[in-house]
């Protein structure tokens, strides 16, 4: 079994998404073009991979059960091309499901061109395997929530424990971690630039703290909190900032740092 690339220039071509989702859905499959290339065979293996326009990154990931065969070119008349039929296991809206980024895909597999011309790229094994794992977790970790959308719940109810706290929505701090994902393909604190991951491995993936830039503790009542009202900070930051709650931002903690460092 083979691993490949099959392409999808967003610039140039309006791919029916609803409707592959819907074929994924009932078990059939979609015919996609291979390019040039005839090596790709029956019960080999795909990732569907967006590009042209932002967000770029694999979005999909399914198995091959056609041998490559010629057709009609789906964009230029008169002309033929090579495709093949895909069974599709995983399809993510690259706008509001998630994707796995080019920047990441780029920083964890130098050796695989992520920028191909032409769809059919073979790719390491290592890699496709990888890429499986990786993006059977963002499917079942999506919580759908759009860039665009107003992503906002309440929160600052308060509950009584053994104290008196404020409640938080765990949702939240989800959906801005995949937003940040989604934008610049990597978790990093907004403050000084730490990653977790790039710095412990595998064990710090996915792992931020997340600062409400209005402090509920200072909250009376249940207030709708928004996706612009987080900031992803690291732990040693997140301290910093509560070091002079109300008082310290971001930006001021940006700009010690910087002088700090000088």
């Amino acid at each position: 079994m083979s691993y490949f690339l099959l392409g999808w220039n967003a610039r140039r071509f309006d791919f029916d998404l609803e409707g592959a989702k819907r074929r994924l859905e009932s078990g059939k499959c979609i015919r996609w073009s291979c390019g040039n290339t005839t090596k790709i065979h029956k019960g080999d293996h795909a990732f569907m991979l967006r590009q042209g326009l932002e967000p770029r990154g694999v979005f999909g990931h399914g198995e091959i059960v056609s041998e490559v065969h010629v057709d009609a070119h789906w964009e230029l008349p008169r002309k033929l091309a090579r495709y093949v039929k895909v069974r599709l296991e995983i399809l993510m809206d690259p706008k509001f499901d998630g994707i796995l980024p080019h920047k990441e895909l780029v920083r964890r597999y130098p050796e695989v061109h992520w920028t191909p011309q032409a769809s059919g790229t073979r790719i390491p094994e290592r890699v496709g395997r990888d890429l499986e794992l990786r993006l059977s977790r963002l499917e079942r970790d999506s919580l759908r929530f759009s860039e665009e959308d107003e992503v906002s719940s309440p929160e600052g109810r308060q509950l009584r424990r053994q104290h008196l706290t404020r409640e938080r929505d765990p949702r939240l701090v989800a959906a801005k971690k995949e937003r940040a994902r989604r934008l610049t393909g990597e978790l990093t604190c907004e403050v000084c630039g730490f990653d977790f991951e790039e710095r412990y491995g595998d064990i710090g993936a996915g792992f931020m703290e997340c600062h409400h830039i209005l402090p509920l503790a200072q909250t009376r009542r249940t207030r709708v909190t928004q996706l612009d009202d987080l900031a992803l900070v690291c732990a040693n930051c997140h301290r910093m900032l509560h070091r002079r709650l109300g008082e310290m931002t971001i930006l001021k903690l940006r700009q010690i740092l910087r002088a700090t460092a000088q």
